[in-house]
C-alpha cells in the first residue's frame, strides 16, 4: 500500500471514530442490499433470458448492466428489459474497450444506438441508465505516456456524461480501486483521478477485486479511499467483486470458493460501510460466472 493510500486509510479510520464514517455498524440482510451485476453475453437475451431474469429475481439484484451489440434486434432488449422492469430490476445500458479511451467513434456510435432505441421503446421498455467499463490503464500507452491518456479518456467521459445528461439518466462507471493514486494536470484542471471521475459521473462502481473483506489488502482496505471521496462528493459508490476466474493472483476472485464463504465477506464489508451515505451495495462481476456457481 503505497503512502498516500495509509493516509487515506487513516482518514477512514478518523471519520468512523467521528461517526461521519462507521467502522462498526449492525448487520443488514444482504438480500436487503442494493446489488448489481454485469451482463457481457448478449446472445442470452434470445437463447434463455426467463433463465436469467429468474437468477436475476432470485439473488435480489436491483441493478443489471447489459452489453450493447447491435447484432441483436432491439425488439429483443425491449421484451427483455420489460420483463425485468416488470420485476423491479433496473436495466443499464453497457458498453465500452479500452481503445475508447483514445478514440471518440464508438463513444458517438453507442450513443446514437442508445438514443434511436429510447426514442422507439415504452417507458417499461427503456434503459434505466447508463454504464461504461473502459479501462484505459489496459492500453500500452499507459506505460508509454499516461499523461496523454488520462487526458483523452477524461474527454470521453466527459462528453459521455453530457450525452447521457441529453437522455435524463444516471451516468455511471467502472474504475479500479488504486485510481486515487493518480493525477492529472491537463485542461481540465488539476487534482486527483478517482476524485475527478467520482465528482463528473452519476455513480461510480469500483473494482475492488479481493476475496476477504477484512486485512491490509481486503476488499475493505482497497475500496476505503474511494469511499471517501465518493462520501466528500455526495456521490452514491458500488463495490464491485470478481467471481470469474484470475491468473493475476490467488486473493482476487471468488472463482472456486463457496456462496457461503462470499457471502461472509460481503456481510462484513456491508458492515464497515452500511451507515456510510455514499454506500451504494455491490457488484458482482461477472452474471455469467456468477450463475455458475
Amino acid at each position: 500500500m503505497s503512502a498516500k493510500s495509509k493516509v487515506l486509510c487513516l482518514l477512514v479510520l478518523l471519520l468512523a471514530s467521528t461517526g461521519l464514517l462507521p467502522a462498526q455498524t449492525s448487520y443488514a440482510k444482504q438480500s436487503d442490499l442494493p446489488k448489481a451485476t454485469w451482463l457481457w453475453d448478449t446472445a442470452r437475451l434470445t437463447q434463455d433470458p426467463n433463465e436469467v431474469l429468474t437468477f436475476l429475481d432470485q439473488n435480489r439484484v436491483t441493478d443489471l448492466y447489459l452489453q450493447i451489440n447491435r447484432e441483436i434486434r432491439p425488439a429483443a432488449y425491449r421484451q427483455f428489459i420489460r420483463k425485468a422492469f416488470d420485476l423491479g430490476i433496473r436495466v443499464h445500458a453497457l458498453d465500452g474497450a479500452p481503445d475508447w479511451a483514445l478514440n471518440d467513434k464508438p463513444v458517438r456510435t453507442f450513443f446514437n444506438w442508445l438514443k434511436t432505441y429510447q426514442a422507439g421503446s415504452q417507458k417499461a421498455e427503456q434503459f434505466s441508465g447508463v454504464h461504461l467499463d473502459i479501462e484505459p490503464y489496459i492500453l500500452p500507452d499507459w506505460s508509454a505516456n499516461k499523461s496523454k491518456v488520462i487526458n483523452l479518456y477524461q474527454q470521453r467521459i466527459t462528453f459521455a456524461a453530457s450525452e447521457t445528461a441529453k437522455l435524463r439518466l444516471p451516468f455511471g462507471i467502472d474504475i479500479p480501486f488504486w485510481f486515487h493514486e493518480h493525477s492529472y494536470s491537463n485542461k481540465q484542471g488539476k487534482g486527483n483521478l478517482s476524485e475527478w471521475l467520482i465528482r463528473n459521473t452519476d455513480e461510480v462502481t469500483i473494482m475492488a477485486y479481493r476475496n476477504t473483506a477484512d486485512g491490509p489488502n481486503g476488499i475493505i482496505a482497497v475500496a476505503s479511499p474511494e469511499i471517501v471521496q465518493a462520501q466528500a462528493a455526495g456521490k452514491p459508490i458500488r463495490l464491485g467483486v470478481e467471481t470469474v476466474p484470475s491468473a493475476e493472483g490467488s486473493n482476487l476472485s471468488f472463482h472456486g470458493l463457496s456462496s457461503d464463504y462470499m457471502n461472509v465477506q460481503l456481510m462484513t464489508t456491508q458492515n464497515a460501510f452500511a451507515s456510510t451515505t455514499s454506500w451504494n451495495g455491490f457488484a458482482v462481476h461477472s452474471l455469467e460466472s456468477w450463475m455458475q456457481r
